[in-house]
């Protein structure tokens, strides 16, 4: 099974980011909708909730099960049929607590009377008379807060507009089921009036997004999963004032000596640390991906990593193992052989030498980007293909 979702330019997914930086809709335009294998795993999971809940069976039948998202495939594991039947349980046990009498899972909800274009996913929503609830599985292991998150927020709006034709909602719970946190279950009721009131927030944060003079405004929330943050000047202003730093006029970083730092100017750097490691790793790594584009970052070039052992594919290497004196039992760990590493603390100098020349083969991992005074010798740009396993 092959699983792609669609995404609306607005969605619910990355509202921290739109609704409190209106300018990354135009700067993250050009930008490709990548995943990642957290998210894609997440994908993976989320599909087993939705069959389910529409077949009425439990998550156990898709065990062993393979499920394609983009370039990645997951076996469906123990972990994941556990993550999955909290998820359908509290679901169920509400459905029937609440006297539900359908579940609308996977359930598109349209925005466009907020804003145009504007539509979102809602994992599922039951109803019952004038009670509305509105569930979000997250399969990841950040831990989401359920209160005023922006993206539950769109899906309570979007199931409202959805179900009030049929019942005047007066109440609205929404439901964060995250199984790998040590608090799963999290729950929010608003009445319809509060979310009346935010769908004007949330109008008119769309509405921003559209001024072609839109502000780019920086924080914790709009820049974590930001694809425009490597390349951002109002990004990099704002870490290098929060990080107490200051480019001179030949663009040299000027940093302020940390015993001339107060207290309380310590205790900024240390409150925003974490965001500025972030965004530095971001830069980094958009540097290493022009390297590999070609492009030249100056003062930097690409290496090859360290070359770790592995076994030549070519040779019998159990055998040629078993000629040097040792028995099956002290060279495998069921049910893979040991590798060269733990191999050599079993032999003599001259087999290990023997081993190193015969057996085993040195590769590269990939490569890193480095400066350009390291001594290891320069690779090319496109040469990471090499490195793939055979």
């Amino acid at each position: 099974m092959n699983t792609k979702i669609a995404h609306s330019k607005l969605g619910a997914s990355n509202t921290a980011r739109w609704m409190n930086c209106p300018g990354s809709v135009d700067a993250t335009k050009d930008y490709p909708n990548t995943n990642n294998i957290y998210a894609a795993e997440g994908t993976a999971a989320h599909s087993i909730g939705d069959a389910c809940l529409k077949s009425h069976d439990n998550a156990e039948i898709h065990i062993g099960r393979s499920i394609a998202v983009d370039e990645w495939e997951f076996i469906v594991d123990r972990e994941m049929i556990s993550g999955v039947q909290m998820y359908l349980d509290v679901v169920r046990e509400d459905m029937r607590g609440m006297g539900a009498k359908q579940i609308y899972a996977e359930q598109r909800v349209d925005l466009s009377k907020v804003h145009k274009g504007m539509f979102g996913t809602s994992d599922a929503i039951l109803i019952n008379g004038d009670y509305l609830k509105v569930y979000d599985f997250k399969y990841g292991r950040n831990v989401v807060d359920v209160r005023e998150n922006t993206q539950a927020l769109f899906y309570a709006v979007g199931a409202l507009l959805l179900m009030d034709k049929k019942k005047e909602v007066k109440e609205i719970e929404m439901v964060i089921v995250q199984p790998r946190v040590s608090d799963p279950i999290k729950r929010w009721t608003v009445t319809r009036q509060y979310l009346k009131d935010w769908i004007i927030t949330l109008r008119n944060a769309a509405q921003a997004t559209l001024d072609e003079n839109a502000p780019r405004i920086p924080g914790e929330k709009q820049c974590q999963f930001c694809e425009y943050k490597p390349e951002c000047p109002e990004l990099e202003k704002f870490a290098m004032e929060k990080a107490m730093v200051d480019f001179d006029d030949d663009g040299q970083i000027n940093f302020t000596e940390t015993d001339e730092l107060t207290k309380s100017q310590t205790n900024e750097i240390l409150r925003w640390s974490k965001f500025i490691q972030n965004y530095l790793k971001a830069v980094e790594s958009n540097a290493l991906r022009m390297l590999q584009r070609g492009e030249k970052v100056e003062g930097f070039k690409l290496v090859e990593k360290r070359a770790t052992r592995h076994w030549n594919k070519e040779v019998d290497v159990e055998s040629s193992l078993k000629n040097m004196g040792l028995e099956t039992d002290e060279i495998f760990s069921e049910p893979d052989l040991l590798s060269p590493a733990q191999i050599d603390k079993l032999l003599t100098k001259d087999q290990r030498e023997d081993l190193n020349a015969n057996l085993v083969v040195k590769k590269s991992s990939g490569i890193k980007m480095v400066p350009e005074s390291d001594p290891a010798p320069e690779v090319s740009a496109g040469v990471e293909s090499d490195f793939a396993d055979d």
